[in-house]
């Protein structure tokens, strides 16, 4: 199914034990039109770090 750039999806990310799994939501940031012909779509996805600063 292809998506439109600006469109908010939900990606399946697995936990750090890898038997289990949640959905959370990702932005979709490539072109309408990328024209590669490969069934891919580029998204951006925020992350939050609870352990520890990024300074």
């Amino acid at each position: 199914m292809p998506y439109n750039r600006g469109s908010v999806v939900l990606v399946l990310f697995p936990d750090s034990n890898l038997k289990t799994a949640k959905r959370r939501p990702a932005l979709v940031v490539q072109s309408n039109n990328i024209g590669t012909g490969l069934s891919q779509t580029i998204i951006a996805i925020g992350i939050r770090f609870d352990c520890c600063s990024l300074y």
